[in-house]
């Protein structure tokens, strides 16, 4: 039977019990109805994973200890990096849980000629954005929490984005590049609900970026981050392979 896992801040030492979030407690406690004495797993972002030992429950307020201490962080050798242009409050929860699941690395939300969502609540989404990549992590198992961004114009992004492959996905270009060289780190851009513009395809393609497509039909927004990361996965990673 799998352990239920909860996200924790800061640091884990063992032997040394913990509260946890009083959210987390109250979903321990009132939800799966867990009782003293009774495992969990507990994980901090940063790589490994504790089983606890529940030591008490005091409605809300939950303490554990941990018991023992299991360094597989389950993440893909391959290195990705995804700048995703922002997408509406759904399809944007969606992509960042699939991805997360898929054992991306680090995501950067880009705002785009083409943004559909007020450039003025951005910046107030991404704490939400966060948690929704904690909860992924929570479910899937990943114990390095990935990196996200403060979100940043297209430009900027471009102008840091670094790695042995970059892949601009565009309805209509060439297939994904086959390369025999080993490819350790990989740069997906993909365009929000009414595209790239042109400029922005003109901008990332002189930074060196490979526009590729995937299949004969159009992806809908939320679904071309998660196929590229797969395809990416599939073509230069170890998928189902942690390490």
């Amino acid at each position: 039977m799998t352990l239920p896992r909860f996200f924790v801040e800061g640091s884990i030492k063992m032997g040394k019990p913990f509260a946890l979030p009083e959210a987390s407690g109250h979903h321990l406690a009132r939800v799966l109805r867990k009782s003293t004495a009774e495992s969990i797993v507990v994980f901090n972002g940063k790589g490994g994973e504790f089983i606890c030992s529940i030591e008490s429950i005091r409605k809300n307020h939950v303490e554990v200890r941990p018991v023992k201490y299991d360094e597989n962080d389950r993440a893909p050798r391959l290195r990705t990096t995804l700048g995703l242009c922002i997408l509406k409050k759904d399809s944007m929860n969606s992509v960042l849980t699939k991805v997360t699941e898929l054992g991306i690395t680090r995501i950067t939300p880009i705002i785009s000629d083409h943004c559909a969502v007020a450039h003025k609540v951005i910046h107030h989404r991404e704490t939400h954005w966060r948690q929704v990549m904690i909860a992924a992590c929570e479910q899937c198992g990943l114990n390095l929490l990935p990196v996200l961004d403060p979100a940043t114009n297209l430009s900027d992004w471009l102008a840091t984005s670094s790695a042995d492959i970059r892949l601009l996905a565009v309805p209509g270009s060439s297939p994904i590049p086959r390369t025999k060289s080993i490819v350790n780190s990989v740069s997906l851009l993909t365009g929000p609900e009414g595209g790239f513009s042109e400029a922005e395809e003109k901008e990332a393609v002189k930074v060196g970026f490979n526009t590729v497509t995937f299949g004969e039909r159009v992806l809908r927004a939320e679904t071309a981050p998660i196929v590229a990361l797969s395809v990416s996965h599939q073509v230069w990673g170890s998928f189902g392979i942690t390490g």
